[in-house]
């Protein structure tokens, strides 16, 4: 998988779920991360920086982030 261009998108490296808080590294999807399936435009927040995303308390995708999902340390 890939960057997507479009909206919401805008090639933008990290995609989040706003309703379940899960992150997804756009650059190491996995076909199980299901960034399609995420309900709604509106339930995507796109990120630039891993640390943002995590600071507003995003949890790693168990398929393209395993070392930031729950229960793992998100220290780098």
């Amino acid at each position: 998988m890939a960057r997507r261009l479009y909206a919401p998108f805008f090639a933008k490296r990290y995609a989040g779920n706003s309703e379940t808080k899960v992150l997804h590294d756009l650059d190491n999807e996995k076909r199980e991360c299901e960034i399609d399936r995420i309900d709604s435009r509106k339930n995507v927040s796109m990120f630039e920086w891993l640390n943002t995303a995590l600071e507003m308390g995003y949890r790693g995708c168990s398929y393209c982030m395993p070392e930031f999902s729950a229960g793992k340390s998100n220290e780098k």
